[in-house]
């Protein structure tokens, strides 16, 4: 059992580390990315929306903006 696990884990190597190295960099991509638009959808909702300060009822009872 312990030598068919080391053939798994030793065997074609060089691929194993590529495939490693391939899945870390589209990790780090897919993060940054997920990072960047959290940023911009911020920036657009402060911009779209007044702060909550700023919501209120208007004379009628329907809430304004």
């Amino acid at each position: 059992m312990l030598k068919l696990l080391r053939k798994f884990f030793t065997e074609n190597i060089g691929l194993k580390m590529l495939a490693l190295v391939l899945a870390l960099a589209l990790w780090f991509y897919v993060v940054g990315e997920l990072k960047k638009g959290t940023e911009e959808e911020m920036r657009l909702l402060n911009k779209v929306l007044p702060s909550a300060g700023e919501i209120n009822k208007d004379n009628n009872g329907k809430a304004g903006r």
